[in-house]
């Protein structure tokens, strides 16, 4: 979903956001916070990831405001916790306007024509933010387990689930996204 990022109601920067239902702990890039000057404490953290591969890095601890984009949502959440890594790890794209009118159900879902500064995702909201995850409104197509699903959140609208890109159509490539994290994280 596409969020705009505060600190110190000094700056702001437009950027996407992965909504992550799965995750406990709120994730941004270093590339986010190097862009909005953010400070904090730093930690170590041990990532486990799918496959239970262990991963520790160096991290910092802050706390930012995320909020939606002017006339797309009503969310502001203030003093998100957050902990700052080099990347958050999550490559997905929004489908385009051609590939919404695709959907009968998700007709009048508008995703694009948004001033984005970091146009990919540089933040991973964790259920320690559960407000962002509230849904709405869900749209479901006449065959749900075959069709994207639209769902508005406080943020604003996202489209989730199987969806046939202008890739998948020409060349019959499937794509997939697994994501889990679980992180143990030390005070230095």
């Amino acid at each position: 979903v596409p969020v705009k990022v505060m600190y110190k109601n000094e700056k702001q920067v437009t950027t996407y956001a992965f909504l992550d239902d799965g995750a406990t702990i709120s994730l941004i890039s270093r590339t986010l916070a190097d862009t909005l000057g953010m400070e904090g404490t730093r930690t170590k953290l041990g990532l486990v990831i799918v496959g239970h591969q262990t991963t520790s890095m160096g991290a910092m601890s802050t706390k930012c405001s995320i909020g939606a984009l002017e006339g797309r949502g009503t969310l502001i959440i203030h003093d998100a916790e957050v902990e700052v890594i080099p990347d958050v790890g999550v490559n997905c794209t929004q489908p385009d306007e051609v590939e919404i009118e695709r959907y009968q159900h998700l007709k009048g879902i508008n995703l694009t024509n948004l001033h984005i500064d970091i146009p990919y995702v540089t933040v991973l909201l964790g259920m320690n933010n559960p407000e962002a995850h509230e849904e709405l409104e869900v749209r479901k197509g006449i065959n749900p387990g075959k069709t994207p699903w639209g769902k508005l959140t406080p943020f604003g609208w996202c489209v989730t689930g199987p969806l046939e890109t202008t890739d998948y159509i020409h060349n019959k490539t499937k794509r997939g996204l697994v994501n889990h994290v679980e992180i143990t994280k030390d005070l230095l």
